[in-house]
């Protein structure tokens, strides 16, 4: 009586395992069950899977080295994609008038990827967040901003918003540094979508962000200066 032949293993867990046993020196793996890409057999024949005798102990380890290897580096791709996927977004809308006067001055302000230039004001996603149901905790963010002359820049990025029960502000990366670069306002933020979204918080300069912008560009830009509205809103 013929031995039903096994499933096919999937082709996304083929091809790696493929490729480390070419790398290992065997050009057909034969512990392998037969599959097809594009035309292309990737396997050996299940005639070659029965001819025990001709695969060594020691090959027979390397495939399983090879196998334990590539089932372990797409678990860690997969946590990668999975953590790289943003919570949410963070919406900074400008405050016309200072970014206005900035222009005058000469400085110009982008984003820096992955944040963007959005509906409302500039995106930056949410990459981890720690609260209570009080609002209390942290929130972390990608990308940034870039204050440019055509003298000078300063870089800001990887924001964190951290609130306490008396106050909030937000801290950016200058480089290595980590830099207040913003006080937030929340006595006037409004709950909406069940709680996932937050409006209406101000956002002006604090004093060590306002110090960086000044001793950057040689102007004196002020501690408190409003830079704008933001909106915080989860998926």
């Amino acid at each position: 009586m013929r031995r039903p032949e096994p499933e096919a293993a999937p082709l996304y867990l083929v091809r790696p395992v493929y490729n480390l046993l070419l790398m290992l020196g065997d050009p057909d793996p034969v512990s392998l069950r037969t599959g097809r890409l594009k035309g292309e057999t990737l396997l050996a024949k299940e005639s070659e899977v029965t001819d025990s005798k001709s695969i060594s102990k020691t090959t027979l380890r390397q495939r399983l080295i090879a196998a334990a290897a590539a089932a372990a580096a797409l678990m860690m791709v997969t946590a990668a994609t999975a953590e790289a996927k943003p919570l949410g977004t963070t919406t900074l809308k400008p405050n016309a008038p200072t970014f206005k006067t900035l222009a005058g001055l000469g400085i110009s302000v982008t984003p820096t990827k992955p944040a963007k230039a959005a509906k409302g004001g500039i995106a930056f996603p949410i990459t981890g967040a720690n609260l209570s149901p009080s609002l209390t905790g942290s929130i972390k963010h990608r990308g940034g901003l870039k204050f440019k002359s055509s003298h000078a820049k300063l870089k800001v990025k990887n924001f964190v918003v951290r609130i306490t029960k008396k106050k909030a502000k937000l801290v950016a990366f200058a480089g290595k540094q980590k830099v207040r670069l913003l006080n937030l306002d929340l006595s006037k933020a409004k709950r909406k979508n069940g709680g996932k979204t937050v409006k209406g918080v101000k956002a002006k300069l604090a004093r060590p962000g306002a110090e960086a912008l000044s001793a950057t560009f040689g102007a004196h830009i002020a501690k408190g200066t409003p830079i704008g509205r933001v909106q915080v809103a989860f998926k």
